[in-house]
């Protein structure tokens, strides 16, 4: 089930780099909204707060009223929030099955001497997970390259398999940073139509990175727009694309309709 993300008023310094300022944005419960600004806008540093990668400086951050400040990028994979990254960081050299297996296990039942000891309770725990990844696997289009190793994976392909795999840790947000980056325009199509479908059948909320404007103004219910790490501007795509702000900071132009100008 999907759940509400919160940030409020955080900040971020790196030195006299101030990445993230006060910046404040909410994912309401199964909505699906984007992040867009330009380069170093401070974009990737806002998921990388939100996954504990870092701890800000200053405010908060929430998943459902219960703060996630302090824990660890597992705990916070672990509370329900999942991630995929900018560059594929699949484990290269694994069948496409066992990268969603290894995710998998963040839910395991059975502790690691259960494991070792080849328990029947730990071989059932086993048997089930495998199900599961198998699972998903078929349902983002990617069974028949089960067995297949994630670097032999057409790059379209590696990118549903990293969705798969944060997928696999059972989140209730998950935050998707530039998914398009790198297709081609046929690609891009499939993955919006792919991003509908995993909200609609997993139930989530979707943060959404990108600077492909056909996808954002595409599928997204609201944006956030951020530049010099601080919010720009919000609202619906029709909002956001008219800002004079938003205008002057990265669309250079007007859009008219989605994906116009991008």
């Amino acid at each position: 089930m999907s759940a509400t993300l919160s940030l409020r008023e955080c900040t971020k310094r790196f030195g006299g780099v101030v990445a993230a300022k006060n910046a404040s944005l909410r994912v309401g419960a199964g909505e699906l909204v984007g992040l867009i600004g330009p380069n170093g806008a401070g974009k990737t540093t806002i998921f990388n707060l939100i996954t504990g990668v870092y701890q800000p400086d200053e405010g908060q951050i929430l998943l459902d009223e219960q703060s996630l400040l302090g824990l660890k990028p597992h705990e916070i994979a672990g509370a329900g929030v999942g991630r995929t990254f900018q560059n594929i960081r699949l484990f290269k050299d694994l069948s496409a099955l066992d990268n969603v297996l290894v995710a998998c296990h963040l839910h395991s039942e059975t502790g690691l001497p259960s494991s070792l000891l080849r328990t029947s309770r730990s071989l059932n725990d086993e048997h089930k997970l495998k199900m599961k990844a198998v699972h998903l696997l078929h349902l983002l289009g990617l069974g028949k390259f089960e067995r297949e190793t994630a670097s032999s994976l057409p790059y379209g392909e590696q990118r549903r398999l990293e969705i798969a795999r944060a997928l696999a840790t059972d989140p209730q947000v998950l935050l998707l940073d530039e998914p398009a980056a790198g297709m081609n325009p046929h690609e891009t199509g499939q993955l919006m139509d792919l991003i509908r479908q995993v909200r609609r059948d997993f139930q989530l909320s979707i943060l959404l990175i990108e600077h492909d404007m056909k996808v954002v103004m595409g599928i997204c219910e609201r944006i956030y727009v951020l530049d010099y790490g601080e919010v720009i501007s919000q609202g619906t795509p029709e909002v956001v694309r008219n800002d004079p702000k938003v205008i002057e900071a990265y669309l250079g132009e007007p859009l008219t309709q989605a994906g116009e100008g991008a």
